[in-house]
């Protein structure tokens, strides 16, 4: 009986001796899942696919099993119009007779040809053609029910090994580690090192154009094409870095000198820069000639290249000197006009104490004008913008003879205003008449010190005063 039903499997199933296997349901996961095929055991590999030619593993496209699968597949391709066939036909059509092979025996040998780069998956999301083991390479053979979802199409050409070896040699360069001349090891390593460097670069468009620096459009290119190399798993890095003319190795190594060099201190370096250069141009607007001798032309003109330079990050030790000469000399400047300020407002206020009204004045009005005239700048201008400080120096000066003039005006409108003299009224408008008998007044006294006479003058003052604060004229009678 078993020698009747071999023979009918055989008849069946001629191509079934192939892959006479029964691998486990994630076996084609776990063989896409190696990173080092040079390592790769029987267990993971059960049809001994991977072999060593010169030294190097490879995946044997020559063994009868793939070489059946290669020809069936192009036939098939050519067939369908499309180019593509999907993933739930291969199964069904390498489980059927008259090959009879499991749909797990099938997913394995399908992600041996994706290894050997004769083929490469469509999976839905992935943004492009997967050609190299990586996660969403994984993910498509891991289950019959995933298999199904992709497209399986023939690739074009495979990298020959001068561009792989050019792709390996500058992720070397880029990221500092050891990458084989594998199509394979490319992709990992761009899946490896690409998303960190996205994160890091990430802002860098928004902090160029905030600082009004260069390179805006030049970095955001460089992270769309940066992203582009993570589609399919990555699977199309190789061909991208292996051209034997690509700018990208050399558009990230700028951005992460950019990058660096900001987060080293040049990002502080730059806006005090446009500070000073842009408070030397107001103050050279406000006072023509004033910045001659503390940024000259040539000093301007080498700190503008420097800011207008996308390679800004190598001339910034020229940047420093220059804006740091500049605010020396401002500082100093500062020092000096300073101290003629306090000089010219001491002057001022001399002069508005000869004012015929100063003395009139009351105490707090003298004194909340003359603090109108101290100097509230601070006496150097190390700790603060120095161009500023003296530009607000030289505005203080230039408008001090208008401050002193609306000072006297000042004076003139506070000066108290002068008693008017008391109106003598006529009887018939209310007053009373007080008539005083001399002798009332002069009451015999005997004075013997001069305090006797000042009391009794203030005696005679006060009963005087009283008469008058009740609205009487007071005659006085002699004897």
């Amino acid at each position: 009986m078993r020698d009747v039903l071999s023979a009918a499997v055989k008849e069946v199933f001629p191509h079934f001796h192939l892959a006479p296997i029964r691998p486990s349901t994630d076996a084609a996961a776990k063989f896409l899942g190696v990173e080092r095929m040079d390592r790769i055991t029987k267990d993971l590999d059960p049809l001994g696919l991977v072999v060593k030619s010169k030294g190097a593993p490879r995946v044997d496209t020559a063994a009868p099993v793939l070489a059946e699968v290669i020809r069936v597949f192009r036939t098939k391709t050519a067939e369908s119009g499309s180019g593509r066939l999907q993933g739930s036909y291969l199964q069904d059509l390498f489980s059927a007779p008259p090959y009879g092979w499991t749909k797990d025996t099938v997913r394995y040998l399908f992600a041996a040809l994706l290894r050997a780069g004769e083929i490469e998956f469509h999976v839905p999301g992935a943004g492009g053609p997967v050609r190299t083991a990586g996660p969403q390479a994984v993910e498509a053979v891991k289950s019959t029910v995933s298999f199904n979802r992709i497209g399986v199409s023939s690739r074009d050409a495979k990298l020959p090994p001068e561009a792989l070896d050019r792709a390996a040699r500058r992720l070397e360069t880029l990221f500092g580690d050891e990458v084989l001349p594998l199509e394979d090891h490319n992709s990992r390593s761009v899946r490896l090192h690409v998303p960190d460097l996205l994160e890091k670069l990430g802002a860098l468009p928004d902090r160029l154009r905030l600082l009004s620096l260069p390179g805006e459009s030049r970095s955001q290119r460089l992270l769309a094409d940066a992203a582009d190399l993570l589609k399919g798993d990555a699977g199309g890095a190789a061909s991208v870095l292996g051209g034997v003319e690509c700018a990208l190795p050399d558009e990230i190594t700028w951005a992460k000198a950019v990058f660096d060099a900001l987060e080293s201190g040049a990002e502080a370096d730059v806006r005090n820069a446009r500070s000073v250069l842009d408070s030397s141009a107001d103050l050279e607007r406000l006072f023509p000639g004033a910045v001659n001798d503390l940024l000259s032309a040539e000093d301007r003109t080498a700190a503008e290249e420097v800011l207008s330079s996308e390679r800004f990050f190598e001339r910034l030790p020229e940047l420093r000197s220059v804006i740091r000469s500049a605010m020396d000399r401002t500082e100093k400047r500062y020092t000096v006009d300073r101290a003629a300020y306090e000089d010219d407002l001491k002057k001022a206020l001399t002069g508005l104490e000869t004012e015929p009204d100063w003395a009139k004045l009351l105490d707090e009005d003298r004194e909340e004008i003359a603090t109108k005239l101290t100097c509230d700048l601070p006496p150097t201008a190390g700790n603060g913008d120095p161009v500023r400080l003296l530009q607000t120096l030289l505005v203080r000066r230039r408008t001090l003879p208008g401050l002193i003039e609306e000072l006297k005006a000042e004076i003139k409108r506070r000066r108290p205003a002068e008693p008017e003299p008391l109106e003598v009224k006529e009887r018939d408008e209310g007053y009373g008449e007080e008539v005083l008998d001399l002798g009332d007044l002069l009451q015999p006294i005997v004075l013997s010190t001069p305090a006797d006479l000042d009391s009794w003058l203030a005696g005679i003052r006060e009963k005087l005063a009283g008469l008058l604060k009740s609205n009487k004229r007071i005659r006085i009678k002699g004897r």
